[in-house]
């Protein structure tokens, strides 16, 4: 599992329909964490190699106008970089309000402490993860450990505890470091709402306001049920902060790649 794991790294970028991505240069940088942590050589010239990589992959392609998609950026043990756009449209395009879905709890997979944590080469148990919450009709997998929760499979969940404090799980303990996430905190707090990171666990969420996961493919959702045990107090306020938050940080984030550093 880890000889796999160790292929490659890999971060996936939300684009505008035109040439510009979101949060360009924390997806660089977490990149070349990642590619520290499971052994890779981060290329000399990275910035100008994913440059050129983004921009052959948007001219190979006729982007829908304005429609938002997904496009991945991967490193191999190589030295190797290619880009490839993932989605051509994503379901939150107008951003105009916060979705409601459903989630099941699933065992976290786990594979070492350099390893967990990092988006690699060995991916599966995270597509596979999303293949049995939608044979649950359910959006979102929960992946729990020891009664904890550790990440979701494709975002990062984000409780409001009953004393107004915002939970989101510790990357020392297997989580990917969220960059929609990050970009969001300074907001929260300057919103009045105190941060921790550390654990979610069963009788955090049990007592917990409301439970969001906040993700570049789908922005913020509000989970209402966790393999259908309702979930928070029926309040949307803290869904609809962290939503608008958002919002303000991916307008503010923008990246034309031709304009990128030489």
């Amino acid at each position: 599992m880890s000889e796999q794991a160790n292929t490659c790294v890999f971060t996936t970028m939300r684009f505008d329909g035109k040439s510009s991505v979101a949060h360009y240069y924390l997806h660089l940088k977490r990149l070349q964490e990642h590619a520290f942590r499971v052994g890779i050589k981060w290329p000399i010239n990275a910035e100008k190699i994913a440059n050129e990589a983004i921009i052959d992959e948007f001219a190979n392609h006729n982007l829908p106008v304005n429609q938002p998609g997904l496009i991945r950026l991967e490193l191999n043990y190589q030295g190797f970089m290619q880009a490839k756009i993932r989605a051509f449209s994503i379901g939150d395009g107008d951003l105009s309000s916060v979705r409601k879905v459903t989630s099941t709890a699933l065992p976290a997979p786990q594979w070492n402490d350099e390893i967990n944590g990092c988006k690699h080469g060995d991916w599966k148990p995270y597509h596979d993860a999303m293949d049995i919450a939608k044979e649950r009709n359910c959006e979102i997998a929960l992946l729990i450990k020891e009664d904890t929760v550790l990440d979701c499979n494709s975002s990062t969940p984000l409780l409001l505890d009953d004393d107004g404090v915002a939970w989101y799980p510790n990357v020392r303990d297997g989580s990917v470091e969220s960059i929609s996430l990050i970009s969001m905190l300074n907001g929260l707090k300057d919103s009045g709402i105190p941060i921790c990171q550390g654990r979610i666990t069963k009788t955090l969420l049990s007592r917990g306001r409301e439970l969001v996961a906040v993700g570049t493919g789908i922005s913020v959702v509000q989970i209402t049920h966790i393999d259908g045990q309702l979930i928070g107090d029926g309040s949307t306020t803290f869904s609809k902060l962290c939503h608008n938050i958002y919002v303000k940080q991916l307008k503010n984030s923008w990246h034309k790649i031709q304009e990128a550093r030489k």
